[in-house]
């Protein structure tokens, strides 16, 4: 298994030293393992795809590190719908799928929390800055402009730190509205890219015209490099916590606009 790994992170790294590297064949490297489950039944031949989750999630941060450019703008989408999707691949018979979710879990089987646990990892380990602390994880949605339709949001989880908000997890659009405001979805992919960041950055430097109402709060801030100011608008998952953690942004935020 060691020299199998060895072997692919090779390929990988042959890959991203090429002019053009292919994402759909990164993608298939990395795609190819899975984390492995103890108790969890799998083929003796497929042995060598199965990593301890450390391993596999150390192997998805040191390829992220290699190009976080090329890895958010090309791989990132992709590792999570394979990841997502992973659980069908691993049911062996047949009926409901959230019958075979809820016999998993009983088993202590977690596929999705692991995806989470990756992904908090790999970001804390590969993109925090000196000086960096996460205050306030939580699930939630952030995008910019208005709050009904047209720009794309963010949806996921949400790291609030002392510098900035990382949103893990995808962008889609509001309103169905596929066409509008796709120049803020590449806006907040290339400000990721900049910062080397698992996930999409939304920034918080230079807050200004902080309020929180509708169980959302808006704020405003200035783009770096530009004279544009933009509007944020953050909002929580219905949850027992939903109020508690908005009050809890935006007493972080309430600092650093003061």
């Amino acid at each position: 298994m060691e020299n199998t790994l060895k072997q692919i992170k090779n390929k990988i790294k042959e890959e991203f030293e090429k002019g053009k590297p292919s994402s759909s064949k990164i993608l298939s490297y990395l795609t190819g393992f899975r984390i492995y489950e103890e108790g969890y039944e799998f083929d003796a031949k497929d042995e060598w795809r199965y990593l301890p989750d450390r391993e596999f999630f150390d192997f998805m941060g040191e390829t992220f590190k290699l190009n976080p450019k090329f890895y958010m703008k090309n791989l990132y989408k992709g590792v999570r719908k394979s990841l997502n999707n992973n659980i069908n691949k691993r049911r062996k018979r047949k009926g409901p799928l959230r019958d075979f979710r809820i016999e998993l879990n009983k088993q202590g089987f977690d596929f999705a929390g692991k995806l989470l646990e990756m992904e908090r990892y790999i970001f804390e380990k590969y993109c925090l800055f000196d000086g960096e602390q996460i205050l306030l994880e939580s699930g939630g949605t952030i995008q910019w402009g208005r709050a009904t339709s047209g720009p794309p949001i963010s949806g996921g989880t949400l790291y609030v730190t002392n510098f900035r908000i990382i949103s893990q997890g995808r962008i889609v659009p509001r309103g169905g509205m596929f066409s509008a405001g796709w120049s803020d979805r590449s806006r907040i992919i290339k400000l990721s890219r900049q910062q080397k960041c698992y996930g999409y950055v939304f920034p918080i430097k230079n807050l200004s015209k902080l309020r929180k109402e509708y169980k959302r709060i808006f704020y405003k801030v200035k783009l770096t490099n530009s004279k544009e100011s933009r509007k944020v608008i953050i909002g929580m998952r219905k949850t027992r916590n939903r109020e508690d953690n908005l009050n809890k942004i935006y007493e972080i935020l309430s600092k650093l606009s003061k």
